[in-house]
């Protein structure tokens, strides 16, 4: 099935086959895992119900290369790759003098 949108002067042609979309219940999630994973794997996304509810959506995994991080160091919105466990040290701020250690705050709060 071919649906075409239009925006000014490009016309789209979206192949809706592509973007099909399934609803499956845990119990025929867990007696067709392997049919259904492979579907997914080939570009489709399965809606997980549990009485009639969506409770979890299965979709296929980014291109190889096109990680959330890639795409963050590709606009310039990050300079470097996260350290593995950890996050990137820079340098100390100085803290104004008298402004107390970090718990103490936490125990100011707490009242």
């Amino acid at each position: 099935m071919r649906n075409v949108v239009t925006d000014e002067d490009t016309i789209y042609h979206i192949d809706c086959n592509k973007l099909s979309t399934m609803e499956v219940s845990i119990r025929e999630l867990k007696s067709h895992l392997s049919a259904i994973v492979r579907r997914v794997q080939a570009g489709e996304t399965a809606i997980v119900t549990s009485h009639s509810k969506a409770v979890a959506r299965l979709v296929p995994p980014p291109p190889t290369g096109d990680s959330d991080t890639d795409r963050l160091l590709a606009s310039g919105l990050i300079s470097s790759r996260p350290r593995p466990g950890g996050l990137l040290r820079g340098p100390r701020l100085p803290l104004p003098a008298g402004s107390g250690t970090l718990s103490d705050a936490v125990i100011e709060d707490r009242g």
